[in-house]
This record gives structure tokens, C-alpha cells and sequence, in this order.
């Protein structure tokens, strides 16, 4: 966690986790569920377990 959100790194970038995950997703997506990071006029994690709620995330490094 980094002031209260949470953070993942991915190919050497720090990404924060901006939007709060849907309540349909499992507690452990993080560690169970099939991710992926999108750029569209903005970075966005999608769950492929659950399609159409991608999360927003900031670029830290």
C-alpha cells in the first residue's frame, strides 16, 4: 500500500491502483485472477474473470 492505495510493479514501472475493484471480485483477484494492464489515454488493469470493470492506475515510476 502507498498512502492507502494499493501498488503492483510491472517491467521495471510502479503502477498505483486508482480505482476501488468492483464487489464481484473474488478478495484475492490479485493473487488468483488473470490481469492485464491496458494503455488507452490512460493506463487501466483488466480482470479477465470479470470483463467490462477495468481498474484506472497511475504510473509512479
Amino acid at each position: 500500500m502507498i498512502d492507502g492505495y494499493a501498488h503492483f510493479k510491472h517491467e521495471g514501472d510502479e503502477f498505483v491502483i486508482v480505482d476501488p475493484y468492483p464487489e464481484n471480485w473474488n478478495t484475492k483477484w490479485h493473487s488468483s485472477d488473470d490481469v492485464y494492464l491496458d494503455y488507452n489515454r490512460g493506463y487501466y488493469l483488466h480482470n479477465r474473470q470479470h470483463t467490462g470493470s477495468p481498474l484506472a492506475v497511475m504510473v509512479l515510476k
